[in-house]
């Protein structure tokens, strides 16, 4: 019997665990692609960056900027395109926004054992500010400007350049997974 309260209370405690960790700390990317489906992508090798881009940056730090544009190009690179600003068959624009959100995890602790009334059950609470950002990436026909295809991720990070790095290399990294779309 004594072996069997022990089981049930590691039991207890491994799903007080399991429970708490499932809200806490997890941050998912959300991520999501579309593209005209009578655009062709075949043949492609070269790409620019979009010339004269707009000027909707929601995000106005440089540093965001240089390291979307060295995900991309990394990125791109890897799946065997060139930058060619001189005649790209392919323009890549983005756009980056971001908002501060706050995350309160609350911890529940179990402690001495489970009598008539019950466990002694603590809390615990602590705040974390969370920047949630979205990263756009666009694909565009050279000249006309034409849409060709879109993936937007969000993701909401911890402040700071480490982590926006981290975070946008992994968002740049999932959205160019789906590029080219399948014919």
């Amino acid at each position: 019997m004594a072996d069997m309260r022990i089981d049930m209370q590691m039991l207890k405690g491994a799903l007080a665990t399991i429970i708490v960790m499932s809200g806490a700390g997890c941050v998912t990317m959300d991520v999501r692609t579309e593209h005209d489906p009578r655009a062709s992508f075949q043949g492609w090798e070269t790409f620019a960056w979009m010339p004269d881009r707009p000027a909707i940056q929601a995000d106005g730090r440089s540093w965001v900027g240089r390291m979307v544009r060295q995900a991309v190009e990394a990125e791109l690179a890897r799946q065997g395109y060139r930058l060619d600003s001189s005649a790209p068959d392919f323009w890549v624009n983005y756009y980056v926004a971001s908002g501060a959100d706050l995350d309160i995890t609350t911890t529940f602790s179990v402690y001495g054992r489970p009598d008539r009334f019950g466990p002694d059950v603590r809390d615990t609470s602590e705040e974390t500010v969370f920047v949630s950002g979205t990263l756009v990436l666009d694909i565009l026909q050279p000249g006309t400007r034409a849409l060709l295809w879109r993936g937007v991720a969000e993701q909401a990070v911890r402040e700071g350049p480490e982590a926006a790095d981290k975070a946008i290399r992994e968002a740049t990294r999932r959205l160019l997974a789906s590029f080219p779309p399948n014919p």
